[in-house]
């Protein structure tokens, strides 16, 4: 895999929704063969069960080998609880990090979708979702509670910020203390430099970000 891509290591490997049949000692053991290898810095894993997460940390102490170091898992406004609730405890004790996808809720969150009963944007994920549903689900009805949420934000991020509502949310996760890296995904250029635009809005003022989350 390096090879195909060019690179002699990665700074990260993560360890993708964990195998039942497999030994967590096990994976923690081979995880650290990659990374003494020099084939990894680091090892992290992804949509992990917050008590598997802690097993791992701690036979890798019991080992004396390297543990994961961070948590791949959706984050968003409208999703939460994971890591403000589940997740805490590895974050406060044990320093693990967060790296959060989804951060725009497939697109809600960058103000993709205005109306609950207007067209849905046209290269949109709720778009190719519907068209494969042959018209029979309507995500945009389905989440019209949190439409009219990025509704409300927009005046905040281009009033008071001058920004997108995109470079807003992201920026809001980009700034709690447990997140790492925010993943974005992007269909244009044009997305992608705005989307970069976030870090320099963050950390947001608790003010700001209390009236985001109410």
């Amino acid at each position: 895999s390096l090879s195909r891509m060019g690179l002699t290591y990665v700074d990260v490997l993560l360890c993708h929704r964990r195998d039942p049949t497999t030994p967590i000692e096990e994976t923690v053991r081979a995880m650290n063969y990659i990374l003494d290898k020099g084939w990894a810095f680091y090892w992290g894993t992804s949509e992990w069960p917050a008590m598997d997460i802690a097993t791992a940390i701690e036979i890798a102490r019991e080992l004396k080998l390297v543990g994961p170091v961070v948590e791949q898992t959706k984050f968003n406004l409208f999703f939460r609880e994971r890591v403000e609730i589940e997740l805490k405890p590895l974050i406060e004790r044990d320093g693990l990090g967060i790296m959060a996808f989804s951060p725009l809720a497939e697109g809600i969150l960058a103000g993709r979708y205005t109306a609950a009963d207007g067209p849905l944007p046209e290269g949109s994920r709720f778009e190719s979702t519907y068209k494969a549903s042959k018209g029979k689900v309507n995500l945009t009805n389905k989440f019209e509670a949190q439409v009219e949420v990025a509704r409300r934000l927009t005046p905040i991020a281009e009033t008071e910020f001058a920004a997108s509502l995109a470079e807003l949310s992201l920026a809001w996760a980009l700034g709690k203390k447990a997140v790492s890296s925010v993943l974005i995904g992007a269909t244009s250029v044009e997305q992608l430099r705005q989307n970069l635009l976030a870090p320099s809005l963050a950390p947001l003022p608790e003010e700001v970000s209390r009236r985001m989350e109410a």
